[in-house]
């Protein structure tokens, strides 16, 4: 009779450490996947930016003279800081480990965060100025 009580505690120990391994391997899982979640939506949140900006330039150039338009660059990417700099014609924009870069029509002023004026006057662009 011992025997058999003995074997049974052993046996749903023996089960109870397979289901909580195979717990944590869900666990990493999910975990794993949720981070690949985040740095693909941050990723993505500064493709639009990116997109966004060189778009407002694109339908300045096509739009007649005397076009004017305000458009917003946030200062955060949802609670994240990143960095907007622009050489030549050289837009990248970073955030963590995370970099987007495009290269933008040709116009004159600079594009910063925050709101951002552009205007077509004689065939030129200006952001800004």
């Amino acid at each position: 009779m011992l025997k058999k009580r003995g074997q049974a505690s052993v046996e749903f120990i023996f089960l109870v450490g397979v289901l909580f391994f195979i717990f944590i391997l869900v666990l990493g899982a999910l975990i794993f996947y949720t981070k690949l979640y985040n740095r693909s939506s941050s990723y993505v949140a500064l493709e639009d930016l990116a997109f966004k900006i060189k778009m407002e330039i694109d339908l300045a150039q096509e739009v007649k003279d005397g076009y004017q338009r305000s458009f917003t660059i946030p200062s955060k990417m949802g609670f994240e800081n990143y960095n907007l700099s622009i050489i030549n014609k050289d837009l990248t924009l970073k955030m963590k480990d995370y970099e987007y870069s495009l290269i933008l029509p040709d116009y004159v002023g600079n594009i910063t965060k925050g709101t951002n004026t552009i205007r077509k006057e004689n065939g030129v662009v200006y952001v800004n100025t």
